[in-house]
């Protein structure tokens, strides 16, 4: 470290506070802490004493030429510049200077030492990594959003056929096709399904905003069901958030890791053991990594903190992903408004009672999303709320409760549901319970109305074949007015050479009175 400070000291035109510093050479001062609340003492200029010095921070030379201050009491100042390049917790205690200038006393730091150097004039500051303001970094930012190119004039055909041909049976074929054309922004879609005469499908324009990830749609759609009720089909419009729009947008909050560094260091993450491509440099104090990208549902996350000297600390931090949540303050919304369909596949044009719904997201916090949803038919109205949050790394919980009128009887419904899903497998479980008066959207009178409903789901990998999942599902509901329904079934899904899929399932439904049922399926590219 060159001796420059006599230079700085002429440059400047500042007198060198010599007796005070020749009492503190190579002393380091025992820190103070101020507990008083936050004041400004204004100083004579009397009584004022300032050097410029070089500072180094924890090992680190930061740039420039800082101002050093001795205050009445005998405390040690830095202005409020230094202060802030230093990246020191600002305390509550800021005095004037008599230039005009604010600056904090380094005694007020606590745990915090200092030590004055007079022959080169420079102040070496130690201090440990609490009193240093957040650094905070995102290991895999969101890509900034680029307003997309207008796509030009064009248009396609998709085409499913189907022809089957059964013993004892006239041989069957259908076809289900689908024309789109686009333009801009707009994009048309209008489809058929062919058997023993056409029957149009859907009929849609859609006009899409990348901009602020939104779509309108005018024609055929179909309503979100948010968390409590039932998609449908109906003619009319929908203007709703579309985050395929933004290709590589993640609404859902990810994990953040944060710890501290008493030294500059450089920080690794591994996600699930694998790297994720980080090396964040970060210097002293308290960190935070942000938007850190796992996939969905449990997982475990080790920061790997190596400093300068070369010592490697590992930190290890589980967490859990749920796509059901949106990030803190993040808002999501669909309205629907038309009327309804029936009979779709069979009729080209039957619509009926018309409908108008509203569904809005938000999220409160990282942890918790709120949603509320209006439904309006002439005969029937509802209203609901549902809270999702997350159980600590465990599991994802959501809890909803709705209520409708109809015709001037009020029903009720209510329902919990709890998912994990993880490297091993998922497992989900969820209730459903309904009063007598309710009614579900679109309901028609010959529908069973359902009293209790339990829902259950799991699947794992299996390790000894890499690719292989074995799996159960139950379902079983109680109605008011029909028989219960219960179903249980199992599946297993091998990869075969790398390329297919081979799959088995058996199950057996208590409505239909049959035994066991079981098939075996094979897909290859």
């Amino acid at each position: 470290m060159p001796a420059r400070g006599l230079a700085w000291r002429l440059l400047a035109g500042l007198p060198l506070p010599w007796p005070i510093c020749g009492a503190l050479a190579g002393e380091p001062l025992a820190p103070a802490v101020m507990d008083a609340p936050a004041s400004v003492a204004l100083l004579s200029s009397s009584r004022a004493a300032s050097m410029l010095v070089e500072l180094r921070v924890n090992g680190k030379w930061l740039d420039g030429v800082h101002r050093l201050e001795r205050l009445p009491d005998g405390r040690m100042a830095l202005v409020e510049e230094a202060w802030t390049a230093a990246r020191l917790r600002t305390p509550s205690e800021a005095f004037e200077l008599p230039d005009g200038l604010l600056g904090h006393a380094l005694e007020a730091v606590p745990d915090l030492a200092y030590r004055i150097d007079v022959a080169s004039l420079t102040l070496s500051i130690q201090a440990p990594p609490r009193a240093f303001d957040l650094t905070r970094r995102a290991v895999a930012p969101p890509a900034p959003h680029r307003e997309p190119m207008p796509a030009p004039a064009g248009a396609y055909l998709n085409y499913d056929v189907v022809s089957s041909h059964v013993a004892g049976a006239s041989p069957a074929h259908a076809a289900l096709l689908e024309a789109v054309g686009f333009r801009g922004a707009g994009l048309l879609t209008s489809g058929v399904v062919v058997r023993e005469r056409p029957v149009r499908t859907d009929t849609t324009w859609t006009y899409r905003l990348a901009n602020s990830m939104q779509a309108l749609q005018v024609g055929d759609a179909i309503a979100a069901p948010g968390a409590w009720s039932r998609p449908v089909r109906y003619g009319g419009l929908r203007w709703a958030r579309d985050y395929s729009l933004a290709p590589g947008f993640i609404a859902y909050p990810r994990p953040t890791l944060s710890g501290s560094a008493a030294l500059p260091s450089t920080l690794d993450v591994l996600a699930d053991s694998v790297r994720v491509p980080s090396g964040q440099p970060v210097p002293p104090g308290p960190f935070e990594l942000t938007d850190i990208p796992v996939v969905s549902g449990a997982g475990e996350l080790n920061l790997v903190v190596r400093d300068l000297r070369g010592v490697q600390t590992v930190v290890s931090q589980r967490h859990y992903v749920s796509p059901r949540l949106l990030s803190a303050g993040r808002t999501d919304q669909a309205f629907d408004l038309g009327w309804l369909r029936a009979h779709y596949g069979f009729r080209s044009n039957d619509y009926r009672d018309g409908f108008a719904a509203g569904t809005v997201r938000h999220g409160l916090t990282d942890r918790h999303t709120l949603e509320g949803r209006l439904e309006w038919q002439s005969s029937r109205q509802a209203a609901g709320l549902e809270w999702s949050t997350l159980l600590g790394t465990l599991a994802a919980a959501r809890l909803a409760a709705a209520a409708s009128v109809t015709e001037g009887t009020v029903g009720t419904r209510g329902l919990i549901g709890l998912e994990r899903v993880s490297r091993a497998g998922m497992a989900s479980l969820q209730w459903d319970g309904f009063s007598a008066g309710y009614r579900p959207l679109a309901w028609r009178p010959e529908e069973a109305l359902a009293r209790e409903r339990v829902q259950g789901a799991a699947s794992w990998a299996l390790s000894a074949w890499p690719g292989a999942t074995v799996g159960a599902s139950v379902v079983r509901q109680t109605a008011r007015d029909r028989p219960t329904l219960a179903f249980a079934g199992i599946h297993v899904g091998l990869p075969v050479r790398g390329r297919g899929w081979l799959s088995l399932h058996a199950g057996r439904s208590r409505l239909l009175r049959e035994d066991w049922r079981a098939g075996i399926g094979l897909s290859m590219p």
